[in-house]
Order: C-alpha cells, then structure tokens, then sequence
C-alpha cells in the first residue's frame, strides 16, 4: 500500500507534527485488527469491510466501506494518540482551507478510534455538519488546539464527549472495544 493512496487521520497532540511519520503510521494501523473489532461493535456478524484506496472515494472522505444485510456504509476513519476525554473537530485544515468538519464529504459517518482506551466512537457525518453549521459559534467556544505539522497548521477544537451526546444524540454513538486475544491485544 503506498503512502499517497491511504489517508488515515491521526489526532495526537506532540508538539510539531510530522505528516511522513503520521502517514506511515496510519498506513500500518488501517490494517490493524482493532478496526474489525471497533466495526463489530455496531455491526453484528456476518458482514464486510473493505478500505477505499482510490484518490476519488479519499477525496471524498471514504475510507472504508462497510456492508451489512445489504446496505453499504462509508466510514472517514480517525484515530487518537491518547483519550482527553473530547473528540477533536478539525475546523481548518492547511492554509486556510475548510477542515474535514465544514468539507462536504460523501461519507456516512465519521469513525473516530481512541486506541488507548479502546473506545469507539460512530458518528452520523450528515447529522454533525447540520449541528455545526447551526451551532459553530457554540462549538467554537471550546479549547481549540492547533497542530503544527511543519509547513502547515490544523485548527481544531476540543469537543466534551458529553457535549457531543447532547448536541448529537442518537446519531453519537459511543462504544468499549471488547479486550480479547485477537489482534493481539489484551
């Protein structure tokens, strides 16, 4: 798999970014089997999921596609570093450009992993740009943090997970990855 044809966003927070590491480290994880694991929590057996390789569904926030009972979901997958508790909502992405949360991407919904704690978070994509645009200012209003990943800086704000259950309700999902010998974790 090269490194231009996958893109998983890695939400971390060490000082300067570096987009080569994070790149090779997403490419890596996407594999991993945690993500069948994250997927089962809310897909019940049997079903099949596939990652999007090619730069159209990529462009178009598709990372990986899931079908169940005859029904196709496409998932933006993201991952976390460490658990603070939020879920990062990038507002600005580089140079000024709208960042994933304002982007009108064609995924379902945003899958947003955060591996030290195991939880997994499913979140209704269309339901959060509605509650975004209506509420911007609101969500704003939260820590925002900046990543500098060398040429470039994100901008993205720190959302509660309790605030992200308020404002979303049913269409936030949150679930605990079962520890379990497969993937090697326990």
């Amino acid at each position: 798999m090269s490194r231009a044809s996958r893109r998983l966003v890695v939400l971390g927070e060490r000082g300067l970014n570096c987009f080569a590491d994070d790149l090779a480290e997403s490419d890596g994880f996407a594999l991993d089997p945690i993500w069948r694991m994250a997927y089962s929590t809310i897909f019940p057996e049997p079903f099949s999921m596939k990652l999007a390789f090619d730069k159209e569904s990529q462009k178009a926030g598709i990372d990986r596609i899931v079908e169940h009972n005859g029904k196709v979901w496409t998932f933006d997958d993201k991952y976390r570093r460490n658990d603070f508790g939020d879920i990062l909502l990038e507002y600005e992405s580089s140079q000024g450009r709208p960042g994933w949360v304002k982007k009108n991407m064609k995924c379902t919904g945003i899958t947003y992993l955060v591996r030290p704690s195991r939880r997994v978070f499913f979140i209704n994509f269309k339901a959060l740009r509605e509650s975004w645009a209506l509420n911007e200012a609101f969500y704003m209003g939260f820590d925002r943090k900046h990543a500098n990943n060398g040429s470039y800086v994100t901008k993205s704000v720190a959302i509660p997970i309790h605030v992200m259950h308020k404002m979303l309700g049913g269409w936030f999902i949150e679930k605990s990855i079962p520890k379990t010998k497969q993937g090697g974790e326990e």
